[in-house]
């Protein structure tokens, strides 16, 4: 069974926990960060959007596998 990781990721830009229903986008360097809080200016384009739930759920290496 798959466990996800709900309430250990922060935003790295403004440092606060995600909530499921938080709008975020996921980079190509697979980091997650607040729709709000990323730049037009970052280094790294966007591969998907949605909430922070769907994001997490969707993408396996999100998981712990122990």
């Amino acid at each position: 069974m798959k466990n996800i990781v709900f309430q250990r990721l922060r935003c790295p830009v403004c440092k606060k926990l995600f909530k499921p229903s938080n709008p975020v986008f996921l980079d190509e360097m697979n980091t997650v960060k607040h729709q709000s809080c990323y730049t037009l200016f970052s280094p790294f384009s966007v591969k998907d959007r949605g909430t922070y739930r769907y994001i997490i759920e969707k993408y396996d290496f999100f998981a712990d596998h122990y």
